[in-house]
C-alpha cells in the first residue's frame, strides 16, 4: 500500500512527529497490548477469535446467507470487507444487514429467511458489545416474531450466534433459548473488524480470514515503525487541521468500496470528534460524484482536503467497452484518464489531496488498509489529546431513548 500527498507546500511541523514516535513505541508490542487490554490491540487481528472460527463454521454447516443484526461499528466493518470482496468472488454468501430500525429491511429479512426453508442454510448474527443497543434489540425481537410464523423457536435459535458480553441479560437470554454466544472483544466497536464481531460473520460468508488477518498484522507492523505512511499521513492531516481544514473528503473508485468509505467516516468522526475538535468526513464515489461535488471541492470553500482511495490492479475494471469511439478501450483506461484530469484540476487550483493506492482488492490488501487507517486515527487522537476510543456524546442519546421507552 502506498500513500502520497500533493499540494501541501508550506505545511511544516515541529515536535509532532516525535510525539507520535513515543506513542508508537508504547503500543508496538502486540502481546503487551492484548494482555493489558489496551484498545490499540484493535490494530491486529484477534488470534484467539480466529482459533475458534472453524468450530463455529462447523457448528452451522454450509451457509448461503448471513443476516447481521448490528449497528455502527457492529456492522460497517463487515459491510466494508464483504462489499469490496463479494463482486470479486472472494465472499460467496449473501449478506443482509439490519442496522437502523426500518420496516422494509425487516420485510426483506423475513422474505429471505422464510423462502423454501432457507433458515437451515442461513445464520443470524447479532452483534452488541453491551447487549443494550436499542436498535439491535428491536430488530432482533421483531425478526424473531416474524420468523415464529413459519419456524419453531428451537429451529430459529439453533441458527443464531450472538457476539456480546456472555454475562449480559441479552446474551444469557439467547443462550438459554439455544443460541450460540461468542465473547465480544474489549476494543471499541468501530475498530472491531479484526475481532469476533467482524471475523465470525465474514468467515461464515466465505472470506479468507487468514488473508485478512495477515493484512491487518502487516498493516499494524508497518504503521508502528518510525516515519511510517500512517504516521506521516496523520501528521499532514494534523497540520491541515491547524491550517483551518475542517472537511475530509474520501473518494473511493467504485460503488463496491462505498461501505469502506462509510466505515472510514465513522472511524474518523466518532474517534476524533470531541472537545470541539474533529474533521467532518464526506464520502464520494468516483466517477459519478465528480458530477455533483467536484465543482464545490475545486472552486468552493478551501477548507477541504481530499483522500483518494485507489487500486492499482482492478480486474473488474479491465473489461473492454467496444463501440465506435471506444474500440479496444478498457474501463480501467477510462478511469485512469478521468483521474488524471481530476488530479490536474486539483494541482492547478492548489487544492491538497492524498492518494492511497492499494495493490489490489483482496482480503489481505483490505486488511492492511484497515489497520493503517485505524493507526492514523490513533496517532491523530494522540496529537489532539482526545480519547480516540470512546463516544460519550453518543451514549447520551442512547440513555434518553431507552428512558423514553421505559427500558
Amino acid at each position: 500500500m502506498k500513500s502520497t500527498w500533493y499540494c501541501v507546500a508550506g505545511l511544516t511541523g515541529g515536535s509532532e512527529m516525535e510525539r507520535i514516535e513515543v506513542y508508537q513505541t508504547e503500543i508496538a508490542d502486540r502481546n503487551s497490548a492484548v494482555s493489558s487490554k489496551r484498545p490499540e490491540a484493535a490494530l491486529w487481528a484477534d488470534a484467539d477469535a480466529i482459533s475458534k472460527l472453524d468450530a463455529i463454521a462447523e457448528r452451522f454447516g454450509p451457509c448461503k446467507q448471513v443476516v447481521l443484526i448490528g449497528i455502527g461499528g457492529s456492522s460497517l466493518g463487515v459491510r466494508a470487507v464483504y462489499e469490496a470482496l463479494h463482486p470479486r468472488g472472494e465472499a460467496v454468501g449473501k449478506l443482509l444487514v439490519l442496522d437502523t430500525v426500518d420496516p422494509f429491511s425487516l420485510r426483506e429479512a423475513e422474505a429471505l429467511l422464510t423462502s423454501k426453508d432457507a433458515l437451515s442454510e442461513s445464520v443470524i448474527v447479532i452483534v452488541s458489545k453491551s447487549g443494550t443497543t436499542l436498535e439491535t434489540q428491536a430488530n432482533f425481537e421483531a425478526l424473531v416474531v416474524r420468523l415464529l410464523k413459519v419456524y419453531s423457536k428451537e429451529a430459529i435459535y439453533e441458527r443464531m450466534v450472538c457476539i456480546s458480553d456472555p454475562e449480559c441479560e441479552f446474551a444469557r437470554f439467547i443462550a438459554n433459548e439455544g443460541g450460540y454466544v461468542v465473547q465480544a472483544s474489549f476494543v471499541s466497536g468501530r475498530m472491531s473488524i479484526g475481532t469476533a464481531a467482524g471475523l465470525v460473520p465474514l468467515r461464515l460468508l466465505g472470506v479468507d480470514i487468514h488473508a485478512l488477518a495477515l493484512g491487518m498484522d502487516t498493516g499494524a507492523q508497518a504503521a508502528l515503525v518510525k516515519n511510517s505512511q500512517a504516521s506521516s499521513s496523520a501528521l499532514v492531516w494534523h497540520l491541515h487541521y491547524e491550517s483551518g481544514i475542517r472537511v475530509r473528503e474520501i473518494i473511493v473508485p467504485d460503488p463496491s468500496l462505498f461501505a469502506l468509505g462509510l466505515w472510514m467516516r465513522q472511524l474518523i468522526a466518532e474517534s476524533l470528534g470531541k472537545e470541539g475538535k474533529g474533521f467532518t468526513p464526506d464520502i464520494s464515489v468516483a466517477t459519478v460524484d465528480y458530477h455533483s461535488t467536484l465543482q464545490l471541492r475545486l472552486d468552493g470553500s478551501p477548507l477541504t482536503a481530499t483522500q483518494f482511495v485507489t487500486s492499482v490492479a482492478n480486474p473488474t475494471a479491465d473489461e473492454i467497452l467496444g463501440g465506435p469511439h471506444f474500440e479496444g478501450v478498457s474501463i480501467s483506461q477510462i478511469r485512469v484518464a478521468i483521474q488524471q484530469g481530476v488530479a490536474a484540476s486539483y494541482h492547478s487550483r492548489a487544492r491538497p489531496f492524498e492518494v492511497v493506492e492499494l495493490p489490489d482488492i483482496t482480503a489481505q490488501s483490505i486488511g492492511e488498509f484497515l489497520s493503517a487507517a485505524m493507526a492514523e486515527v490513533m496517532f491523530l487522537g494522540h496529537l489532539w489529546e482526545v480519547n480516540t476510543f470512546d463516544q460519550p456524546a453518543v451514549e447520551d442519546y442512547k440513555k434518553v431513548a431507552r428512558n423514553a421507552l421505559n427500558l
